[in-house]
């Protein structure tokens, strides 16, 4: 499924890249942050039967964004 171009998180994490610095693992903190976020505020308000989880590529932990 097609989604939203997020042209500015792409920008502001092609500047510095992953964790290359301390200030690109802090990029990299608020573009997680931010797409958490957003995910959660796309999910508020539907009707659902099952838990919405998101997690990132290599990271361990999923975030629980809501209960069934």
């Amino acid at each position: 499924m097609k989604g939203p171009d997020l042209l500015e998180f792409s920008r502001i994490y092609s500047e510095n890249g992953f964790d290359s610095s301390r200030k690109a693992i802090g990029n990299t903190l608020y573009l997680v942050a931010r797409t958490v976020c957003s995910f959660a505020n796309a999910c508020y308000g539907i009707e659902r039967t099952i838990p919405v989880c998101i997690a990132f590529h290599d990271q361990d932990p999923i975030l629980r964004i809501s209960r069934d």
